[in-house]
């Protein structure tokens, strides 16, 4: 008789659930839902930086257009339009990896977001000013030059928002994030991709260039 009641028992006890206090589930609620809203406050700045940075390409491109018909001779000298296909490749795939290289390491500096907006400003002056003065062979350098002050304009958006947590960081925001070396390998990893659009454009560039010659 004893067993089956201590059976029972057993059963009962291992039938029967924890239940989370109340104070604790709201602790929980609340933490969940501040979660949420600092992950969407994070998500609109980031699309807010990369209009920012959008325009600021935009208006370096206008000013370069401009600029092309006072020193357009500089343009061969910002970037190769006549040569082999390597020499094509080299000069686009160097030309937007300077500008990606500057924007990835501003990125590890807490005042970077302050100066990075100048890179795809100066990025799109340099094209502007390429493809103005490029006359008749400016449709074989179109291509490439959207891909690479694109890839500046991401890149751009990308070191400021790690330079922006490393800032709230050091000032001590509780809404800072803790820079780990997986936040550091995501970065890097990021702006290995945009690398690869650059070398994307410099084929479709040198092909393009090489094809209609």
């Amino acid at each position: 008789m004893d067993n089956i009641i201590a059976g029972a028992a057993g059963r009962s006890d291992s039938g029967t659930r924890p239940v989370q206090p109340p104070v604790q589930a709201d602790e929980t609620a609340t933490q969940a839902a501040r979660g949420r809203r600092r992950a969407a406050h994070r998500e609109r700045a980031g699309r807010g930086t990369l209009l920012l940075m959008t325009l600021t390409a935009v208006l370096g491109a206008a000013g370069g257009v401009i600029a092309a018909g006072k020193c357009g001779a500089v343009a061969g000298v910002i970037l190769v339009t006549q040569g082999s296909f390597l020499e094509l490749f080299l000069a686009r795939v160097i030309y937007g990896g300077a500008f990606l290289l500057a924007e990835y390491i501003l990125g590890f500096f807490a005042l970077g977001g302050a100066v990075v907006w100048t890179v795809p400003l100066m990025c799109g002056m340099g094209t502007g000013l390429t493809l103005a003065a490029a006359g008749a062979g400016r449709g074989a350098l179109i291509p490439g030059a959207v891909m690479t002050l694109a890839a500046a304009v991401f890149g751009a958006e990308l070191s400021d928002s790690l330079s922006g947590q490393l800032l709230r960081v050091l000032m001590g925001s509780r809404t800072g994030l803790v820079i780990t070396n997986g936040t550091a390998g995501d970065y890097t990893l990021r702006f290995l991709g945009l690398l690869g659009v650059n070398i994307a454009a410099g084929l479709i560039e040198a092909g393009i260039k090489l094809g209609s010659g």
